[in-house]
Parts: structure tokens; C-alpha cells; sequence
């Protein structure tokens, strides 16, 4: 079972089993998932985390599930409802993505949100893989206008000077698949950061190299850049959450080396110049 086939990374782990030619079945919430319908090897079934009894259905049979949801207030009770719903089906392997500082006392709420679900997730007898990835190389998608000219500018809250490992969401899914086809009782935690420390100003040089034009870091405070978020249609919860990331970032989170990438994806992780290269210029 794969959710959120429709997000960044859910939609990378789907196409990895398609390429796998294992039958597997991805949980449909909005829309028809008619994304997959022209693939032999793909169910699509109906369920919705907020609503428990439309997940007996689509679980049963299920023997290993991919766990990954958007951040809300209201993340720890659909993900531990998909879990509960696991539990009842008999589901013997739970990959659930998390993030990097998962814990209780995190002064991140996201941090302490996954911690909740990992420690429910940990408890319920259940062989779990925890994925704990570092921010995102694709966020920069949600900067695509304001990297566009005229305004050719990189909008954040983080130092100019933090530095962070981030990491290509096509990393933490090849390493879900792998995850997903193992064998074993143990359960884990693997970090998965990408292989170079990098500060937003070294973002905004990539850029500017892939666009041939010069792209600027604008440094805003936590409060201003949580309120330009919020005017971009981001809610206040995420908002507030992306600042508290930042600020915990700004303490040294996110920029330590992580081995776990490499050793798990059997080569280097992938470069920042590498998702670039890969996107292209219309992308941005």
C-alpha cells in the first residue's frame, strides 16, 4: 500500500514498485487516480485517514504500507488512524516518512508531531521503518514565482549563513522501496540528509548558474516571512511551523552529516546541482 501517491515522495515510491513489476495498491483520497489506472500492476482503492472504516478496505490483504501525510494539526490523528487501521488489517511493515529532530521537546511543532506518531507507530507491535529526511530540495518548487523575473529572489527566513544538508525527495523514496521490499523483525530509524552543507546565499549561486541570470537571497525576520507565507495562501499553522524550523536550523539542525543516505542508496546521494540539472529551466 503506498499513500499519498499524489505528493512529491508517495508519488516516486508508486512508480519505483510500478518499475518493480510487484502488484501494490495506492489509497485514493480526492480525485480519481486516474494517474495509475493504465498501470497492470496498480489497484487504486478509496480512503480517506479522516474517516477509519473506508481504511479496513483498502488495507486488506495489505502486508507492507508507505506512510506519508501533509503537516497539519490534525496530523497525528489521521496518521495514527491509518496505523490503528494497519493494526486491525494485519499489516506486518509500516515505512513511515518523519523528520529530521523528531522529538517530543522539539521547539519545531512538525518535530514533535512526527515524534507523536513515531512513538504510536513504535507501539503498536508493528515492524516500523522510520525515515527522518533533512529539508527538501523540492521546496524550492514553492519559490518559483518569486525566483522568476522580475523579482529573481530566493525569500527565506533561515541565516544567511545556516548551513543544511538538504536532500532530494527522489532519495527518501528509493530508499522507502528498497525498505519496503525487506525482510526482517527489527524496526528502525535511518536520518537521510543530503551530501553537501549549504547555506541559502550557496542555494541562490546554483540557481543562478542553472537560470544564467543573477538569483538574490532575501533575508526576511520569523514574523514577516511567516505573514508573507500566510498572504500566499499557506495556513498559520504551516506557516508558524516553517519559521519554527528555520529557527531551529539557525541553531545548527539540519547540517550535520548523515551516512545513513549513502549507505542505504548504495551511491552517493544526490547533489543539489543533480535535482537542478534534473528539473530544467522550465521548471522555474
Amino acid at each position: 500500500m503506498v499513500t499519498g501517491s499524489t505528493g512529491r515522495i508517495g508519488q516516486d515510491v508508486a512508480f519505483g514498485l510500478v518499475l518493480a513489476d510487484v502488484q501494490f495498491r495506492v489509497i485514493i483520497h480526492n480525485g480519481t487516480g486516474a494517474e495509475w489506472q493504465h498501470w497492470s500492476n496498480v489497484e487504486t482503492v478509496m480512503g480517506d485517514f479522516a474517516k477509519p472504516a473506508t481504511l479496513d478496505l483498502a488495507l486488506e490483504g495489505i502486508s507492507a504500507a508507505f506512510l506519508v501525510s501533509r503537516p497539519g494539526p490534525d496530523q497525528v490523528q489521521l496518521e495514527s488512524n491509518f496505523i490503528d487501521a494497519c493494526v486491525r488489517a494485519g499489516v506486518g511493515h509500516v515505512v513511515k516518512v518523519s523528520a529530521l529532530g523528531a522529538a517530543l521537546d522539539a521547539p519545531c511543532r512538525f518535530h514533535v508531531r512526527h515524534r507523536q506518531i513515531e512513538e504510536k507507530l513504535l507501539a503498536s507491535g508493528i515492524r516500523t521503518t522510520i525515515l527522518r529526511p533533512n529539508q527538501f530540495m523540492q521546496n524550492l518548487l514553492a519559490s518559483k514565482e518569486a525566483i522568476a523575473p522580475p523579482v529573481n529572489r530566493l525569500i527565506g527566513s533561515l541565516n544567511p549563513a545556516t548551513q543544511v544538508r538538504v536532500v532530494d525527495t527522489s532519495d527518501v523514496a528509493e530508499i522507502a522501496v528498497k525498505k519496503l521490499f525487506s525482510t526482517g523483525t527489527e524496526s528502525e530509524t535511518i536520518e537521510i540528509s543530503g551530501p553537501q552543507p549549504l547555506t541559502q546565499p550557496d542555494i541562490c549561486a546554483a540557481l543562478s548558474r542553472l537560470l544564467d541570470r543573477p538569483i538574490a537571497y532575501d533575508h526576511r525576520e520569523p514574523a514577516a516571512y511567516a505573514e508573507l507565507l500566510q498572504g500566499a495562501g499557506v495556513s498559520a499553522d504551516v506557516a508558524d511551523g516553517i519559521v519554527e524550523l528555520h529557527e531551529w536550523q539557525d541553531g545548527g539542525g539540519g547540517a550535520g552529516v548523515s551516512e545513513a543516505s549513502a549507505d542505504r542508496l548504495g551511491r552517493p546521494a544526490r547533489t543539489l546541482d543533480d535535482f537542478l540539472k534534473r528539473l530544467g529551466k522550465h521548471l522555474i
